[in-house]
Parts: C-alpha cells; sequence; structure tokens
C-alpha cells in the first residue's frame, strides 16, 4: 500500500473519525446472565437474517438493511473473513475478459479483507466498516464470524495453502472427493503456522478502528457475537476423542486469546451443534454427511469452554441426510416429494435448549432455511412449512434467538427462476450430487422480501414475537449522518437508492419506477451496476463510491 497522501484528505479522515466520537455513548452491549441474554439491564431477544453477499458494495449493504428494517429484525449475522485474492482475469465461455484482475479482489471485482497473509485491504475493510455504521443507524446487532470451514470466501484451507500445505489431487466421485477434502481441512487444527495467521488476523479486525465511527471494533457495542468459525467440524471422528479434543483445544485457544483483546462482545463457536451419541435423547444421528459418516464435534464438551459465552446451532435436517429413514420417507422420495422435515428443527431446538440449559449458557440458532428448486409456486409452499414449524416452536421456548438464511433484496424474482429441463428424478439428486441437477445452481435458498409474500409473513410475524420481548433497546442514534449518505429532512439517506428522495430531496419515484443510482427508472429497465451521480453531486455508484471514499487511503 502507498504511503497516504496528506493535506485535505488527511483532514476528511480525521473528520470522518471525529464525527464518530459520539457513538461511545449511544447503546449497549449485549450480555449473557445465564441463559439469559440482557441488553441495558433487561432481557434481550433477537429475530435476524444471514447474509453472504453483505460486502459486495454499500448498496448493497444499503438495500438489505432496508429489508431487515420492513421485517423488524434487529440482528444481522455476516461474514467477517474473506480471504485471497484472485489475479486471472474473468472470461466469458468465449474466452473474452469480462472483468479484469485486480489485485485485493476475487474474480468478481469484489474487494477482499485479507489478500494475502497479513496484507489487510482496506477497500474491503471499509465496506465491513460501513455495514457496522449501518447497525448502528438501522439499530441492529451482528453476529461475525471469523473464519469458514468451507472454502467459499477463503476458509481454513486458504489459510493452510498459506502455510504452504499442498492441496491434494482430488479422485472422480463425490464422495471420494470430499473424503480427501476434508483430510486436507482436518490439518488445520494441528497447524501452528495456519493458526497463527488466523490469530493475526483476529488481532487486526478486533483492533481496527471504523472510519465512519470512530470506535474500534472491540469496543463497539453493535457488534454483539464474535463466532471463532462458521461452522467447524472433524472427521470422521466416531470413536476417536482425539479428534473432538484437537478442535476443542482450538476453540479455548481462540476464544481466550478473543477475550484478552476484547472482553466486551460475546463469544461463540459458531457451532452446528453435533452430539455424541450419549448426549442425544432424540432417534436422529446427529452425525450428518453421508459422504463422511462420524464427522462432527462434541457440542457439549465446547459449550463448557470458559471463554464461550453463547452457544450456536445450525438447522439443515435435507442436507445432513436426516429427513427419516422409514419406509414412507424412501418412498417419497422416489416419488420425488419432500419428506416431512417439519419435525426436525423443533426437536433439534428442543434437545439443545435442554442442554443448553443445564450448561447455564444462552442458545441461538444461528442458520436454518431450505434449500428449493425456484419455479414458480412448486417448493415455497414446501419451505414455509418447515419454517413456520421451526419458528412456532422457537416462539413457545426461551431459545434466545433465530437467525433464518438468506435475505435476498430483489426486484426481479424472476431472474433467478429456474428455466431449464426438470431432470430431477428423486429428492436425493437436489443436495451435492453429481448427477442431473447441480447443487446449488437451480437449487437456492434465498428469500426475496417481500416478493416470497407468504414466506416473509411468517419471518415478519416471528419477529414480532421476539422483539416485544426486548426490555431496554437502544435508544435512536444521534450519530451526524456521514458520506455517502445524505440528510433529507430528518432522515439520513441513501440518494442513489431511496425512492422518496432520489438523487436529491425533492425528488418522488413513481408507483412503477425504481430509484437505482440517483434516478427513477422503470422496474423492468433495472441494472445492477449502473453507474450515476446524484442532482446534488454526491456519487451514488460503487464506483464512484470507491473514488471518493477511498481516496482517503490510496
Amino acid at each position: 500500500m502507498g504511503q497516504k497522501t496528506i493535506g485535505s484528505v488527511a483532514a476528511a479522515a480525521l473528520f470522518l473519525i471525529s464525527l464518530g466520537s459520539a457513538a461511545q455513548g449511544d447503546g449497549g452491549f449485549v450480555r449473557a446472565d445465564g441463559t439469559r441474554l440482557t441488553l441495558n439491564g433487561g432481557d434481550f431477544y433477537f429475530s435476524g437474517a444471514n447474509s453472504y453477499s453483505m460486502l459486495y458494495s454499500e448498496l448493497d449493504a444499503e438495500a438489505q438493511f432496508e429489508v431487515a428494517q420492513d421485517l423488524g429484525l434487529n440482528v444481522f449475522r455476516l461474514w467477517g473473513f474473506w480471504n485471497g485474492e484472485q489475479l486471472e482475469p474473468q472470461l466469458d465461455e468465449d474466452g473474452n475478459i469480462v472483468k479484469p484482475a485486480t489485485p485485493d479482489t476475487d474474480i468478481y471485482g469484489h474487494y477482499v479483507l485479507q489478500s494475502r497473509p497479513g496484507v489487510f485491504v482496506e477497500q474491503g475493510f471499509r465496506r465491513l466498516d460501513y455495514v457496522i455504521y449501518l447497525a448502528h443507524l438501522y439499530n441492529m446487532k451482528l453476529i461475525i464470524p471469523l473464519l469458514n470451514e468451507w472454502p467459499e470466501f477463503g476458509g481454513i484451507d486458504q489459510y493452510l495453502r498459506w502455510a504452504g500445505v499442498e492441496f491434494p489431487e482430488l479422485p472422480e466421485g463425490h464422495c471420494a472427493r470430499e473424503a480427501i477434502i476434508k483430510s486436507f481441512r482436518d490439518q488445520f487444527w494441528t497447524n501452528m503456522e495456519a493458526q497463527e495467521l488466523y490469530f493475526n488476523y483476529v488481532e487486526y479486525v478486533l483492533n481496527r478502528v471504523n472510519v465512519y465511527t470512530g470506535l474500534a471494533y472491540k469496543d463497539d457495542p453493535a457488534i454483539m457475537i464474535w463466532e471463532i468459525m462458521n461452522e467447524p467440524r472433524f472427521g470422521p471422528w466416531a470413536g476417536d476423542p482425539t479428534g473432538g479434543m484437537v478442535v476443542r483445544d482450538f476453540l479455548a485457544e481462540a476464544a481466550s486469546f478473543i477475550k484478552s483483546i476484547d472482553p466486551n462482545h460475546l463469544v461463540s463457536a459458531g457451532e452446528e451443534g453435533f452430539l455424541k451419541r450419549e448426549d442425544v435423547s432424540t432417534f436422529h444421528n446427529t452425525y450428518p454427511w453421508t459422504c463422511a459418516t462420524g464427522e462432527g464435534l462434541d457440542w457439549v464438551a465446547n459449550a463448557q469452554i470458559p471463554d464461550i459465552d453463547v452457544l450456536s446451532i445450525h438447522a439443515w435436517p435435507f442436507q445432513w441426510a436426516l429427513w427419516g429413514t422409514s419406509e414412507r420417507d424412501i418412498t417419497e422420495d422416489e416419488a420425488g416429494e419432500y419428506p416431512d422435515l417439519s419435525t426436525f428443527i423443533p426437536e433439534w431446538i428442543a434437545e439443545h435448549q435442554r442442554l443448553a440449559d443445564e450448561i447455564g449458557k444462552p442458545l441461538y440458532l444461528g442458520e436454518f432455511g431450505f434449500q428449493i428448486l425456484r419455479i414458480p409456486g412448486s417448493d415455497v409452499p414446501d419451505r414455509d412449512r418447515i419454517m413456520e414449524a421451526a419458528y412456532d416452536y422457537a416462539a413457545t421456548t426461551d431459545i434466545d434467538g433465530m437467525v433464518y438464511w438468506d435475505i435476498t433484496p430483489s426486484h426481479d424474482p424472476e431472474a433467478v427462476v429456474y428455466k431449464g429441463p426438470l431432470l430431477r428424478q428423486s429428492r436425493l439428486q437436489s443436495w451435492y450430487s453429481d448427477e442431473a441437477v447441480p447443487h446449488d445452481i437451480e437449487f437456492n435458498f434465498d428469500i426475496f422480501c417481500p416478493e416470497d409474500v407468504t414466506t416473509c409473513a411468517i419471518i415478519e410475524d416471528f419477529t414480532r414475537q421476539m422483539v416485544a420481548k426486548v426490555e431496554n433497546p437502544d435508544p435512536p442514534w444521534n450519530e451526524p449522518c456521514i458520506a455517502p449518505r445524505t440528510t433529507c429532512g430528518d432522515a439520513c439517506i441513501l440518494l442513489s437508492s431511496h425512492p422518496d428522495h432520489c438523487g436529491r430531496c425533492d425528488n418522488v419515484c413513481g408507483d412503477n419506477e425504481q430509484c437505482t443510482a440517483g434516478e427513477c427508472l422503470p422496474l423492468e429497465g433495472e441494472e445492477e451496476d449502473a453507474v450515476g451521480t446524484g442532482s446534488d453531486g454526491c456519487a451514488t455508484s460503487p464506483a464512484s463510491l470507491r473514488d471518493s471514499l477511498y481516496a482517503l487511503v490510496f
């Protein structure tokens, strides 16, 4: 990174930081008191959404917070990791360059957070800064995992490569490949060099000072929970207790390290909730993943790590192949119908709530949802039935929070509708299969609000119940309105996307128009990456935002 420019640019940076200094007194830290979460001395409950795309751009973040506000959500869970860089250009099917390669970005041109070991990308972190700033403005709390078990967004496999561990050649066959990849990833738990890279990254994140608020992340009450990792796993380890021990040792060290720098925030392992068989009172096999029988963790043992404050579980019964083995289930699968999965998540919550109460720590469901083939009218009722059963049961318990997967603001859900041939012959072919329909290309987890009317209504109803139980919510944030947002009357808004203040404060878009890049355009004419400037001269596109905001450091 080049030397910072002095003079007016440096003064602008100091001005942004000085504006943020008032934030210290606004809002409280979420605490753990036995099995309860508390905020400002009263009970705190939450209903939230996951977002893996929050850091794509400031406009993506703004749109997702607007949807969350409409639903009444009070928590976001988003990735706090993005490791590695793609130095090859993105090509189309004819080999033409669609987007040139640029340092510090992925293949799609998104800025990462850490491009190389210890190289922390300012453009990427400024987007995370902005998300935290938005959390203050929208009065929301954040759950932020610091690493991924999986390769997406540069998980533990990226740290292993940086530590010099060679990625193996992969055989044919899905399960054979999965077994080799899993063995490769499991080296992280004993590779000290890879772990040291992780701790260096965590230290930077906790101490980073947000350019919009002036607060170090470790001092920011908008952040609720640091998750050590998203879905840590080891295995297969059934019958081998040493497997669980190496993961527990790492989780204990990581939790202690985080607490040594940041005593303000809660720490969670970020686990899915896999149990040893003797801990299970239900009939379900809690070691999923047909390709790696016995893969998982000892959730109860990890939950008792002193510096783990709050316990997480995830629920993906279909992906875990836990829909049952009865004759009825097999018949339904052969007929291409959904087995009844609506009973699993309530049982999963009940089992872990019982254990969390015994351990004496709060519990939240950090991920759940349902992967559907988005053909209009086909799978949404099945998703609704499963999610409604989960929410309805959770409302009868004392679980501290539920976070669905995943939020996707859209005004054109047709864009993701699968229009190809329906080659699927059985339900088995919809999850991680080499046959017929590839996983997560035609099948997806996205929930579009407000377009997915019935699903959004289910989320909104549960959210009202949870938020109503919050005894002492934070007051509205009194922070001055900071660029790229603009003050219009009493509102602090983004002129590039606000339908009632589009491009300028007095410009209201019509019923059949959408505010895109500061202009009111017909809905069918929307372009995601349009470039423009509001009539007041404010930058309104991702590119111009980079030019104006990121010039502070380059």
